[in-house]
């Protein structure tokens, strides 16, 4: 139950992080050039921080996912 409840929450986790990230790159601004946020106080190009953003909620779904079907096949 313990590990279900680990890789459920890498999922939901994973999904933020990749909402975020597409978000980030779909992000244009006002138009008018490069566009940046904030993050903890830095500022980052939007579309910089929404690919890592993505890519660190693929690897997060992933492993999530690894996690499920590891705790599944060894109950059986």
């Amino acid at each position: 139950m313990g590990r279900f409840a680990l890789s459920a929450l890498l999922i939901l986790i994973g999904a933020l992080f990749a909402l975020y990230g597409v978000f980030a790159l779909i992000y244009s601004g006002d138009g008018s050039g490069r566009t940046y946020i904030k993050i903890a106080g830095s500022q980052l190009d939007a579309h910089l921080a929404g690919g890592i953003s993505l890519a660190i909620g693929a690897v997060l779904i992933a492993s999530g996912v690894v996690a499920t079907r590891r705790s599944s096949r060894g109950s059986g």
